[in-house]
């Protein structure tokens, strides 16, 4: 009889705290976004050093889907989001390579053995996150979201940090915004990871506790003004400066003009490998947005200053690939980083729209990008005369999906493009450390994304 009526008593319990979650908002504001993705990567580099041709040295396929969980806040205070990322390959051919999407056959960045990749999952968000008037804050296994110069590794998911992020959103002067906030971890996993792994100086053994950083923005009428600093602790300062002048016109026109500036300095005075720079290093640069449909077009050129061991500039509080990101908002997408010391880059990129052609949602694109007076590293083993250029040509043709229907905002393109670095060597060879071997790669992506709302 008394278990009876606990179980009652359970039941009655359990349906007011339904009810109350569904009504304060944690349930009904939930959604549920996810993705489906497909993948073909080939690259083929070129035969060096016996001979000109160019032989295979990747073809990996893979599909993966991940799904997001993003609550409603309870009472408008606390919620929760969750999110899972699920790859299974299909074909992998190239010894030793990863395509990014699957998962590391080593289970961290430290214990990469360049093995391979295989099929896998991964719970790669698990965050409480609060707000309350014009503040928020995100604990747990987070992703980045504020303004902070502290980012992400992307395949069709982010990378994600074990750490806290807060921040102050506010309009000021009736249509001014103002956004601050700040972002402090002690581990990260890239989105090809098994696991969480702690922060490493460039050596891949010396520690490094936390990162942390700090940004706003200040946005008035046409303009948008960003800032922000950040360290790993002990070892690297970084800072970033963004000013943008947007322009909104009839016919969906759209005029965008910034200039970014990219600064960093290491506090290592020794000639360990650990010191990066001598003094301080920066990349920067302007970039030209305009689109007057059906066309689309990008102009951007940078400078580059970083001279020291490492020979080239990034924008990572911890400078081993994938052992963490940083905020670098020119993307090229052209094989090279086109950032090693004492290079001065240019990029030309056009799209065009073929809906005037009657292929609604098809488009075509193309690019360029050209860098000279790239420097090798500052260890005199190296020849510090020699200096290369790089290039890289791209063609795209893009299908968009309808922007109505379960997968709305579906895509799919395939991406071909040459890169080389004119020079003969092998790469990441003779002092140029960030600098690609000549390849050719082809890349087919279907990305289609979903969503189910509560």
């Amino acid at each position: 009889m008394s278990i009876m009526i606990d179980k009652k008593i359970f039941v009655l319990i359990l349906s007011y705290h339904v009810n109350h979650a569904l009504a304060s908002g944690f349930i009904s504001d939930s959604t549920l976004d996810g993705i489906f993705y497909y993948s073909d990567i080939s690259k083929l580099k070129k035969d060096l050093p016996d001979g000109n041709g160019y032989k295979l040295s990747m073809n990996h396929i893979t599909s993966a889907i991940s799904l997001n969980f993003q609550s409603g806040y309870y009472h408008d205070f606390i919620g929760m989001d969750l999110s899972y990322y699920q790859t299974q390959k299909i074909l992998s051919r190239g010894k030793n390579t990863l395509d990014e999407i699957g998962i590391s056959d080593s289970n961290t960045v430290w214990d990469e053995q360049w093995q391979g990749d295989r099929s896998g999952s991964s719970l790669y968000q698990a965050a409480m996150k609060l707000k309350y008037s014009n503040y928020w804050l995100n604990a747990g296994y987070i992703i980045p979201s504020g303004q902070t110069l502290i980012a992400s590794n992307w395949n069709i998911v982010q990378g994600a940090y074990r750490g806290i992020e807060l921040g102050f959103n506010k309009n000021v002067f009736s249509h001014d915004k103002f956004k601050i906030s700040y972002f402090i971890a002690d581990r990260y996993k890239a989105p090809w990871y098994a696991h969480f792994y702690s922060f490493r100086q460039v050596d891949k053994y010396t520690p490094v506790s936390f990162i942390d950083s700090i940004g706003g923005s200040y946005e008035h009428d046409k303009w948008l003004f960003e800032g922000a600093y950040g360290r790993s602790r002990g070892y690297i300062s970084q800072y970033l400066w963004k000013t943008t002048y947007s322009q909104y016109a009839e016919n969906d026109r759209i005029f965008k003009l910034s200039y970014q500036l990219y600064m960093a300095t290491d506090n290592v005075n020794n000639k360990s490998d650990n010191n990066l720079y001598d003094g301080v290093a920066w990349l920067q640069g302007m970039a030209l947005f305009y689109l007057n449909y059906p066309f689309e077009y990008r102009i951007e050129a940078t400078q580059v200053k970083a001279a020291g061991n490492q020979g080239y500039f990034t924008t990572r509080l911890t400078p081993v690939y994938a052992s963490s990101a940083g905020r670098m908002d020119f993307d090229w997408d052209s094989i090279s980083d086109f950032n090693a010391n004492g290079e001065k880059a240019v990029f030309f990129g056009v799209k065009y729209a073929l809906d005037a052609q009657k292929l609604s949602g098809w488009s075509v694109g193309a690019s360029y990008a050209f860098g000279w007076d790239v420097r090798p590293g500052s260890d005199p083993v190296y020849d510090q005369t020699k200096r290369i250029h790089e290039s890289a040509v791209a063609v795209y043709l893009n299908y968009d999906l309808a922007k109505s229907g379960f997968f709305s905002g579906g895509k799919v393109k395939v991406r071909y493009v040459y890169y080389a670095n004119h020079s003969g060597m092998t790469g990441y060879s003779n002092g140029f450390n960030n600098t690609p071997q000549a390849q050719k790669n082809i890349k087919l992506t279907v990305t289609l994304p979903f969503s189910i709302i509560f």
